[in-house]
């Protein structure tokens, strides 16, 4: 139950960030579950392959080449879901902070 409610939740805020940062279009509900669900594996398969590759960069940056990853991240999973759209890479990069953000001010708000 608990992934049912974390990928709705994580689909709700696809769908906010696509609302509140422009070049990102999400078509409708489907398209944000898939998108929710196909970011989770990106993000985990990502991160796993550049854990130690980016570690010298994210140490340098102070972590901030994450957004950088996360950017990449939402540019792929576009990529592969119909119905969502990251039309550039600034884009994608505001949208990175975007969800970091809105994931922050969730966790605190609720504990989720």
């Amino acid at each position: 139950m608990g992934f049912v409610i974390h990928t709705l939740v994580s689909a709700a805020l696809l769908f906010v960030m696509s609302r509140l940062v422009g070049g990102i279009n999400l078509r409708d509900a489907k398209a944000a579950i898939v998108a929710a669900l196909v970011l989770g594996f990106v993000n985990w398969a990502m991160w796993k392959l550049l854990a130690i590759l980016a570690l010298p960069l994210l140490i340098l940056t102070l972590g901030l080449f994450a957004f950088v990853i996360n950017a990449i991240a939402l540019k792929v999973t576009a990529a592969v879901v119909r119905g969502f759209d990251v039309r550039t890479f600034g884009a994608a990069l505001m949208g990175a902070v975007v969800l970091a953000v809105m994931n922050i001010l969730l966790k605190v708000l609720t504990g989720l």
